[in-house]
């Protein structure tokens, strides 16, 4: 599900950790850091800038328009969805934006049943590990990142099952199941309080692991302030760009040596296989002349998975 503006700036002032953020905490998202999470729960970044890095993403932008589609299948095999529950447990620090909530069987005490919907392999080759699934037999393999999200919503609404409908590239819909396990629910909330109290209350950040850049590129600007910074990251930037400067100049030269053997051909085989191409590719005109120019690529080869590397 998408986050709105007014719900990143809870996430800022609320003490509790949101289930998308607990993946990030426990290491387990490879998108994300407990870093990210907490220069955001410091209010060291800038929402509207990281929104706009967010818009032009173009996997987040498919799965909030595909969300309410995937619901909509969910309904006809889960019955009646209440969709964009919140639920806080104060005890857990965690607070959650709900997908939806399974219908509550009449008569008893059941909270129902959480639902949240995931799609994946929209716009590139399907890469995560989605199991083999079946909806009158879904199973729990689902990619980790998605675990400590779904056992957050449990954690929050009292539930023992989480539904993981989804949306594959080249599978089409699947339905997965997560069901609730003490100790891994314990283990969850044993890690956010540790973050919460180590980092977030210190303000001390976690020193397991970096920020990402998405997050570092969107921290808030200090105009016309100056800060000192250790010479040694000087330098290591400075031989870093030298040592790139060097490789992009080697590169060039081995390129020059295949377009000169190519003599203007649009491409080059080796042992009569094609493993390079020499397109012809034009840059509209902006605030410099339109050009034409040929751009030497690399033939791609068909992975054991059939998707392209």
């Amino acid at each position: 599900m998408g986050i709105t503006a007014k719900q990143l700036e809870r996430r800022k002032t609320q003490p509790y950790t949101s289930g998308s953020d607990l993946a990030a905490v426990c290491g387990c998202d490879p998108f994300r850091s407990a870093y990210d999470v907490w220069l955001v729960r410091r209010g060291m970044v800038d929402d509207a800038r990281l929104e706009v890095a967010h818009a032009h993403n173009r996997a987040m932008q498919m799965g909030t328009m595909l969300e309410p589609v995937i619901l909509d299948w969910a309904s006809q095999r889960l019955g009646k969805l209440l969709r964009n529950q919140r639920r806080v447990n104060r005890p857990a620090m965690l607070a959650c934006h709900l997908d939806a909530i399974t219908g509550r069987t009449e008569g008893r005490d059941d909270p129902g049943d959480t639902v949240e919907a995931k799609s994946s392999g929209m716009t590139w080759a399907l890469s995560e590990q989605w199991g083999d699934t079946d909806d009158d037999y879904p199973t729990d393999e689902i990619p980790m990142r998605i675990v400590p999200q779904a056992y957050a919503g449990m954690i929050c609404n009292g539930s023992r099952r989480c539904w993981v409908p989804t949306i594959l590239g080249g599978r089409g819909f699947r339905m997965y199941l997560v069901e609730y396990r003490k100790s891994v629910a314990d283990e969850l909330v044993r890690r956010n309080l540790a973050f919460i109290g180590g980092h977030v209350e210190t303000r001390i950040p976690p020193e397991d692991c970096k920020p990402s850049m998405e997050f570092v590129r969107a921290l808030r600007r200090q105009p016309e302030q100056v800060r000192e910074i250790p010479v040694e990251m000087v330098s290591a930037w400075r031989d870093v760009k030298r040592k790139r400067l060097e490789l992009e100049k080697a590169e060039d030269e081995a390129k020059r040596d295949i377009w000169l053997e190519l003599e203007g051909c649009d491409g080059g085989t080796i042992d009569g296989e094609l493993v390079v191409t020499n397109k012809m590719q034009t840059r509209k005109a902006y605030t410099v002349a339109e050009s034409s120019f040929a751009v030497l690529r690399e033939v791609k080869r068909p992975t054991g998975c059939g998707f392209v590397s």
